[in-house]
């Protein structure tokens, strides 16, 4: 009905700014906040729905607990009209709403002493109770850092504010049974602040879980998030793609500048997934995971006085990185993890992930571990992570449940199957390899290349990408791949199982190529099922060249393979 009233231009609405959307209502759980420019006409359209509403759907306003809010310079004359026709009273202004204060005052620690009175008043109970060591903790963990959170997460806590809560958990800590005594700390907050694998209990300093919690709205304005609150905000403060590395706006609320502060902790594994490149700035915008803050070094410092996106180091025709252009801008070890990078051949918005997850997805828990991790606990930085998420993505762990052929099968008459692997080597060289047999079990071919990867978990993936294309260009119409990378094929296998970051771009060009098929299916099997493909892969490490076998020179290697596999199988109908 608002949204009608609005359209109809019977209410005005609120806005932040000139691009702002109109708001005229926002509703949480049974609550509603309505906004509306102080007319009486508003006011009798407003007060005209909501009686329409209670009149349709049998509830009532509880107009004793309701009251309304003026901005300044509204004639009084127009505030008794307005109250008079809602019923309601003026909100005065250290109203709490959802446990929080509706307006801060200048006086942050007086407007934020009320978490310190409700910690104190959970330890008072506490107090009286034998409670062990591994109780306190407990406690500590799920009731003492659980209690403020709403409020961390929606304000920028004065940090002596937080200071107070962390005091009142440590001598709960310490001595529990008196308050505001001396007491002997056998060991530094910070060290118990460590994660338990580092030697610490796992405790969080209220500052640092306010700064995390607030880099989640800070992370939802980078990545363009989708929502009525995000568009306010952007329209208010005129937010661009280049937002996480511009600089802070001069004048803007706590809360504003307490998301602007937050971006340097986004910064610290934020990164963008080249897709389109039109919205990324070369040197200013983090785009290259390999690189240090992501950021790649120019060849020449003048270079970085050139404004280029990175869109135009991209080839629109064969959707390829234009090599030369590349190699002429950047370091070299930048212009080679740049070449590395794979493009989508459909390709939409640029999309920020949060590297240290697989997923890329973006969690309050990680951000706390990777911006506040101790320097004893510094080694497993980025870096590491970035390496830890390599070699899970190649992982080929099955789920203890599945049961699974331990041979290979052969396809259902009619059809090809592709088996396909990737082998590599310390060096970062790898080899490709692509088995592809009949419902007899008969070798049709064996393909197998050189090639240079990252990863395993990239190098699986191109192995992929790679059998797709040639199962295309042989015109095969029904068409079953196999493999053992469970990480690449799930996401084939499985439209609603996101993929990982590090191989997003090559799975859309597997999908984007699939359309060609009559039939297709991607199976995952354990590396016993995906022998032959494995084998050719290890022994195209040790050659110099791309070479195709068929079913009369195979080696003697893959001979026995092959043998051994079609010796196995039985044929099967789909």
């Amino acid at each position: 009905m608002l949204d009608k009233e609005l359209m109809k231009g019977n209410v005005s609405g609120a806005k932040v700014s000139i691009r702002s959307p109109a708001l005229t209502h926002v509703m949480y759980a049974d609550d509603i906040v309505l906004f509306s420019k102080a007319t009486r006409h508003d006011a009798r359209t407003l007060s005209t729905c909501l009686e329409k509403y209670c009149d349709w759907s049998g509830q009532s306003i509880n107009r004793a607990k309701s009251s309304i809010f003026f901005s300044k310079h509204i004639l009084a004359e127009n505030r008794r009209a307005i109250k008079l026709e809602f019923g309601m009273r003026k909100l005065k202004k250290d109203a709490i709403y959802l446990g929080a204060p509706l307006f801060p005052t200048r006086s942050p620690s007086r407007d934020f002493k009320f978490l310190e009175d409700k910690l104190e008043a959970k330890l008072v109970g506490w107090r009286s109770r034998c409670l062990s060591w591994a109780g306190r903790a407990t406690l500590i963990k799920t009731v003492a850092h659980s209690i403020p959170t709403y409020t961390l997460s929606a304000f920028n806590v004065p940090s002596n504010s937080c200071n107070k809560l962390d005091a009142a958990t440590r001598q709960f800590w310490w001595k529990p049974k008196d308050r505001g005594s001396r007491y002997i700390a056998w060991a530094s907050w910070d060290k118990l602040c460590r994660p338990k694998k580092f030697g610490g209990l796992g405790f969080k300093k209220t500052k640092e879980m306010n700064l995390a919690l607030i880099a989640k709205f800070a992370w939802f304005v980078a990545s363009n998030r989708q929502s009525l609150c995000m568009d306010v905000l952007r329209s208010k403060y005129k937010v661009n793609s280049g937002w996480l590395t511009a600089n802070s706006v001069a004048i803007a609320s706590p809360t504003w500048r307490a998301i602007e502060e937050a971006k340097k902790l986004v910064t610290k594994g934020g990164c963008f997934i080249i897709e389109n490149g039109k919205s990324v700035q070369v040197w200013s915008d983090p785009w290259v995971p390999e690189a240090v803050n992501f950021m790649p070094q120019p060849k020449l410092e003048e270079y970085r006085k050139l404004t280029i996106k990175v869109s135009e180091l991209i080839d629109p025709t064969t959707k390829s990185w234009i090599s030369d252009w590349v190699k002429e801008l950047f370091a070299p070890t930048d212009a080679r993890a740049i070449l590395n990078m794979s493009i989508p051949m459909s390709q939409k918005e640029d999309k920020l992930v949060w590297l240290p997850d697989s997923k890329g997805r973006f969690s309050v828990k990680s951000i706390h571990n990777v911006a506040f991790a101790h320097p004893d606990c510094a080694r497993q930085n980025i870096q590491t992570r970035f390496n830890e998420i390599v070699k899970v993505s190649s992982s080929t762990t099955q789920h203890p449940k599945e049961i699974i052929s331990k041979n290979w099968t052969p396809p259902p008459s009619g059809y090809i199957k592709l088996n396909v692997d990737a082998a590599i080597q310390q060096d970062s060289s790898s080899a490709l390899a692509v088995v592809a047999r009949n419902h007899l079990g008969e070798v049709l071919s064996i393909w197998a290349k050189k090639h240079h990867s990252s990863s395993p978990a990239i190098a699986e993936a191109e192995a992929l990408y790679w059998t797709v294309n040639l199962a295309v260009k042989e015109g095969w119409k029904s068409v079953i791949f196999e493999g053992d990378a469970k990480n690449c094929l799930e996401p084939l296998i499985n439209p609603d199982f996101p993929s990982d970051w590090l191989t997003h771009n090559i799975i859309c060009n597997v999908r984007s190529l699939v359309v060609a098929f009559d039939f297709v299916k991607f199976c995952w099997v354990r590396r016993t099922c995906n022998s032959a493909a494995h084998v050719a892969a290890k022994f195209a490490l040790k050659s110099d060249f791309e070479f195709r076998f068929n079913k009369g020179n195979l080696p003697p290697s893959l001979e026995a393979v092959c043998r051994d596999d079609s010796v196995a199988c039985i044929p099967v109908l789909l």
